[in-house]
Order: structure tokens, then C-alpha cells, then sequence
């Protein structure tokens, strides 16, 4: 019988592991951000009423922004997908839906490919308008 070398094998096994658990954990994560990206957002927000005057204002504030922005620079994409999602926020709220929930779906009206938002988004950008648009609306 060959003698077997139990750290070698311990070692082997340890690792395996390691990677299978990273691995796993790190899926979950990705997921999690899919799935709750577009989900009602968390905390405690001011009244439809006032979100909706606090939008308008904000994006007629960004509108003037881009009036003197130069159209394809970044700071002019920024603005004005920030001011799109703000206002897929405002437009759903006239549908008759909360803040919190018209907070995530706001962002599938700035995804949509018809409005034109130039380009492709990543998760990080969109994760940080979700951000800044519960800043702006909590109480």
C-alpha cells in the first residue's frame, strides 16, 4: 500500500473548497444586484406631491446644465441620463405609484433603447442615479 500524505490531500481538499465557496458567494452577489436594482428602494421618502415638485425643479435645473454642455462630452451624457431617469421617476409617479417603487422603476424608462440614452449603461452608473435619487427624495 502506498502511504498517503494527509496535509497534501487536507491542502488539496481546503482549496477546492475555498474556490467553490468564493465562487457561490460571488454569483450570489452579481445576482442580487440584477434583481434589486429595479426593486422599490429602501427608506422613508417624502409624498408623491412633493417628490413630484422636487423632480420637476431638478430637471428643469438639469435641462438648463445642458443647454450650455456640448452634446457627446461625458458630462453631458451624465446630465442628461440623469435627467431622463429623473424624469421615468416622475412619470411613473403620475401613474399612481409610490416613490420608493417609481424609484426603481424609473430606471427601466432610462434603460429603454427608445429614449435614446447614448449608449449602454453599466450597473455601476445606474446603481449610483439610484443612489443619488434617494438622496434627493428622502424625508
Amino acid at each position: 500500500m502506498k502511504k498517503v500524505n494527509f496535509k497534501k490531500v487536507l491542502m488539496t481538499l481546503m482549496v477546492a473548497f475555498t474556490f467553490l465557496f468564493v465562487g457561490v458567494s460571488t454569483s450570489n452577489a452579481q445576482s442580487m444586484i440584477g434583481q434589486d436594482i429595479y426593486s422599490p428602494a429602501q427608506g422613508t421618502f417624502v409624498n408623491n406631491d412633493q417628490a413630484g415638485v422636487t423632480l420637476l425643479a431638478t430637471i428643469e435645473g438639469l435641462g438648463n446644465s445642458l443647454a450650455l454642455l456640448q452634446p457627446g462630452t461625458p458630462i453631458y451624457t451624465s446630465t442628461r441620463r440623469q435627467a431622463l431617469y429623473y424624469r421615468g421617476i416622475y412619470q411613473d409617479l403620475l401613474s399612481s405609484n409610490n416613490v420608493a417603487a417609481s424609484i426603481g422603476t424609473g430606471l427601466g424608462y432610462l434603460t429603454n433603447s427608445a429614449v435614446g440614452s447614448n449608449g449602454p449603461i453599466s450597473r455601476n452608473v445606474l446603481l449610483t442615479l439610484r443612489q443619488d435619487a434617494i438622496t434627493l427624495l428622502s424625508n
